[in-house]
């Protein structure tokens, strides 16, 4: 909706800002579209008067599905005004808008987004990741000391909201990997890691002491949102390369008590799992 006095934009989206940045990638989206800057733009709550039958905010989709639907909605616009701005010589934003108001333009434009109305096509996400952690064999401790990321984002929308994004997917499968446990009772299947007294998420001290991130730009995606890829969820299976690296620093460990043969590991790689899989016995301490 375009208000006719001041030239101001108010937005409404079907995604639930949850800190993924979709209010900020739609903001973004729409001022590139309508050529305005983004303090003119508000981005107001979401209802279901305004987005009826919203679909689902996750699978990393909420913030491009949104933004898709709001680049055809701004070219809805577009069109509504061009009739009034082609009569005028080259006009401000704020001075169209109040012609297209005295001349009866509708100012406001909606459009819902739909994946087969859309002609939406999937597309690959590509990354790399290289893990290194440090093992204590005989506490079962582990720290990871560095962490190179690299995603492909194509041509980002929103290059620092999307860095948390990637980031914050990779300390997801990060705590999956590593602290994350659940367990259930064998007799009634009730769980037992129902708090943070035992399920433990990861804190500022299990990130990576070395964390460099980095985006690939594979160039326009045109099955995207203005050549983008999404980000969030991806990342996260990169968290299995702890796992990897927990695994070969246990092997390395093992090789030195002359343990060559193969052993059973499971995720996450909790602090009691690497204790036992590093299999230090008493034999092997030398008391000085």
């Amino acid at each position: 909706s375009v208000y006719h006095d001041d030239g101001s934009v108010a937005v409404t989206h079907g995604a639930i800002e949850m800190g993924q940045g979709a209010n900020t990638k739609v903001c973004q989206v729409v001022a590139r579209e309508l050529d305005i800057p983004m303090d003119i733009i508000r981005i107001k709550p979401t209802n279901n008067f305004t987005n009826a039958n919203g679909s689902v905010t996750g699978g990393s989709m909420g913030s491009e599905c949104n933004c898709a639907a709001a680049v055809i909605a701004c070219q809805s616009l577009k069109n509504q005004m061009k009739a009034v701005k082609d009569g005028m010589e080259n006009p401000s934003w704020k001075d169209l808008v109040k012609k297209c108001f005295m001349t009866g333009v509708d100012l406001t434009a909606h459009h819902m987004g739909h994946s087969t109305v859309d002609s939406l096509v999937g597309y690959n996400i590509w990354g790399a990741v290289v893990t290194e952690v440090q093992v204590d064999v005989l506490t079962g401790m582990m720290s990871i000391a560095r962490c190179d990321l690299l995603e492909d984002t194509g041509m980002a929308i929103s290059p620092e909201v999307d860095i948390g994004q990637v980031e914050g997917g990779l300390i997801l499968g990060l705590g999956l990997w590593t602290s994350e446990q659940l367990r259930y009772d064998p007799t009634t299947g009730r769980l037992v890691d129902n708090s943070t007294w035992h399920y433990k998420v990861p804190t500022c001290l299990d990130i990576p002491a070395d964390l460099r991130t980095e985006f690939y730009d594979s160039g326009n995606n045109p099955n995207g949102v203005l050549g983008s890829k999404v980000t969030g969820e991806p990342s996260v299976l990169a968290g299995v390369s702890v796992m990897f690296a927990v695994r070969m620093a246990i092997t390395s460990a093992r090789a030195d008590a002359g343990l060559t043969d193969w052993f059973p590991m499971d995720g996450p790689a909790t602090v009691e799992s690497i204790k036992m899989a590093c299999a230090v016995t008493k034999d092997r301490l030398t008391l000085l």
